[in-house]
């Protein structure tokens, strides 16, 4: 019992902290999550983030599209609904798949597709950090090691060169496969690893 309530309060405090985090970075956003974006001209100057914008609005479309074409029966993924009647129109830029699945159940609850966006957009944060903590933790041994391992990958500079970019904000798969690949290789992996 006492490990796993020492467990219970690692993980408990690795949130708050990764929270806490998430909060100062974004807490801005967070204010306003149904009805603006991050400030992206006063993060790359005005050139730069008028042009991201566009992108960050292109995005929302493309992820509430596919999200309307996941949970619409007869409606085709890449048949979106600009330039119609063309065929495959979403084929000409990302589909956000991944993401769309991500914020899917916050569907359930509302139609504003920059809630979502925003949504989702924090939710790669979250989930960057706890599989960094996750891979780090088991490499190391050090729940320490871990959080700080889990808040220097939130905090990647280029994740902010990126906020306009859902599909590369998406990146938070990759320490759970090097975690997979590890174990693996060491001999440590489970046959759940391997599946």
């Amino acid at each position: 019992m006492p490990r796993k309530r020492g467990q219970f309060e690692f993980w408990a405090l690795a949130c708050a902290v990764m929270a806490a985090w998430l909060v100062f970075h974004l807490g801005a956003l967070m204010g306003c999550m149904g009805g603006c974006y991050v400030d992206l001209e006063s993060v790359h100057g005005h050139s730069v983030g008028v042009m991201e914008l566009i992108d960050t609005r292109l995005n929302t479309w493309i992820l509430a599209w596919t999200q309307h074409a996941l949970t619409t029966s007869g409606a085709a993924l890449f048949n979106a609904n600009a330039f119609y009647p063309a065929a495959g129109s979403l084929a000409g830029s990302e589909h956000l798949l991944g993401q769309a699945l991500l914020g899917l159940p916050l569907t359930v609850f509302t139609d504003n597709a920059v809630l979502v966006y925003n949504a989702v957009l924090i939710a790669t944060y979250a989930l960057l950090g706890i599989s960094s903590l996750l891979f780090a933790r088991w490499l190391t041994g050090s729940g320490a090691i871990g959080l700080a391992v889990a808040i220097a990958a939130m905090a990647m500079p280029w994740r902010s060169a990126e906020l306009s970019h859902l599909q590369l904000l998406s990146a938070c798969g990759f320490p759970l496969i090097w975690l997979f690949v590890m174990r693996l290789m060491s001999g440590n992996g489970t046959r759940r690893d391997r599946i």
